[in-house]
């Protein structure tokens, strides 16, 4: 059996309060999952990464508008880019941020008894035995 250790219970980091509301909510509703309890630090950093991301995605873009003598930039409501859309749906997966993840992970889960503690409360965890997580990036 191969243990290995784990910065046991780690605190989100404080959301960014000039984030898009879109964003604020994605990031804080990491924070309210049940399987936030597996979050490593990397775990966080990734997700404040991705939240930074969506914010700047979703806030008014610079755009070029007319030509010549008449050109100006104007701060404009942009549809979020698909290739932003797709890592955002990439870093949801290996976040276990959707339900559909979260349920495969929790089907990968060992049933604890009744009166066990669960393991993110412990200092270290064995690999191959509670849960198996896998971390496609």
């Amino acid at each position: 059996m191969t243990k290995v250790e784990t910065a046991g219970v780690v605190e989100a980091p404080k959301p960014n309060s000039k984030r898009h509301p879109v964003a604020k909510r994605c990031f804080t509703s990491l924070g309210e999952s049940g399987h936030a309890v597996f979050y490593e630090p990397a775990d966080w950093a990734t997700a404040y990464g991705v939240a930074e991301s969506m914010s700047r995605e979703f806030k008014p873009q610079p755009i070029a508008v007319g030509s010549g003598e008449n050109a100006r930039v104007e701060m404009l409501h942009m549809p979020p880019k698909a290739a932003a859309v797709a890592a955002w749906l990439k870093a949801a997966t290996a976040l276990l941020a959707t339900g559909l993840t979260a349920d495969a992970f929790r089907s990968s889960c060992t049933a604890r008894a009744p009166n066990q503690r669960p393991m993110s409360h412990h200092s270290s965890m064995s690999a191959g035995a509670g849960c198996a997580r896998s971390r496609g990036f």
